[in-house]
């Protein structure tokens, strides 16, 4: 089995938990039993006019999402996540771990397992990769200042996050 086929569907899930939250993981072994037997029996994507005929409600969802996500590309982001407006307001941190923001969420949600603290670490390098946060990684004893967006290979598993000045909260207000 070629490489590239495993690498395009771990790259598609791993889009689809970044983006939409959905992180179920699935074992390499059963990807490549997956692809191994789409190709044996040569089961091609669904028609759209199948789609239309026989699947409806799930043309529709399809839809909906693209279209859900074509606006919310189109729309600028102005306006901090409601939960990270809410942390800096509260805490006043300028600067922050993930466990300070940790510490925040349970205490206002309770403790945390593993699968759901997960998901908000996965919120937070994504709010840095979409510019609402910068971030700092500690190299050699000394913070260097990576900035916001994307950091391909992080120089280190110490992070601490920056606040970005010029947002406003989504009832409007300057933090």
């Amino acid at each position: 089995m070629t490489t590239t086929k495993l690498e395009k569907v771990k790259e598609f899930l791993n889009a689809s938990c970044s983006n939409h939250e959905r992180c179920d993981v699935i074992p390499e072994k059963t990807l490549e039993y997956l692809i191994k037997r789409v190709r044996k029996q040569r089961i091609k994507p669904i028609k759209q006019e199948n789609l239309r005929e026989k699947y409806r409600d799930l043309l529709e969802l399809i839809q909906n999402t693209i279209n859900q996500e074509s606006s919310e590309a189109a729309r600028p982001k102005s306006s901090l996540p409601q939960e990270l407006a809410d942390f800096l307001r509260s805490s006043g941190l300028t600067e922050f771990s993930y466990e300070d923001f940790r510490g925040w969420l349970e205490s206002r949600q309770g403790s945390l397992d593993a699968s759901g603290w997960h998901l908000w670490e996965r919120r937070l390098r994504r709010w840095a990769e979409e510019g609402y946060l910068g971030r700092k990684f500690l190299v050699g004893g000394v913070w260097l200042d990576y900035g916001p967006g994307k950091v391909a290979k992080p120089p280190s598993k110490e992070v601490r996050f920056v606040r970005i000045s010029g947002f406003k909260t989504s009832s409007g207000e300057g933090l």
